[in-house]
């Protein structure tokens, strides 16, 4: 099975919820409890997506973490790629380049994981926070304000 590292889940988890708190900081133990992430596991998570610009920090009594940008300029791929680097399918595809594969420049197999890994970048790239959003709400998962 693929799958998604935690700290991607847990990662964009927290975004949504810090999104949804319509710009008022939510400190970690807030999100820790509403969406049932080890606290510090999440601190480590959002200290990381605070390096990488998608969240600021608000200090003092009713602190905590806020988007950097609106919802609308965070993609899921920014928030991936700041939580675990480059997606790389597989070894071949490492971007870092630190596989060498005797089959490379004949692999048809290779063809498969460039084409897959292009399309999850791309839909990535694409998704914003507040394409979620509006998705959840056009479900039922949220109800609008």
């Amino acid at each position: 099975m693929l799958k998604l590292s935690t700290k991607i889940l847990y990662g964009l988890r927290a975004a949504i919820t810090i999104a949804l708190n319509d710009g008022a900081p939510l400190s970690a133990r807030e999100i820790s409890i509403s969406q049932g992430i080890p606290e510090q596991y999440l601190e480590q998570i959002l200290v990381r997506l605070r390096k990488g610009g998608i969240l600021k920090s608000v200090r003092g009594p009713g602190g905590g973490y806020v988007l950097s940008k609106p919802p609308e300029e965070i993609s899921v791929y920014e928030i991936a790629i700041t939580l675990e680097g480059p997606i790389g399918l597989a070894k071949c595809l490492d971007p870092d380049g630190d596989f060498e594969c005797d089959r490379e420049n004949n692999c048809i197999a290779k063809l498969v994981w460039s084409h897959l890994q292009s399309q999850i970048e791309a839909t990535l790239r694409n998704l914003t926070l507040k394409q979620v959003l509006k998705e959840a709400e056009a479900s039922g998962i949220i109800h609008p304000k």
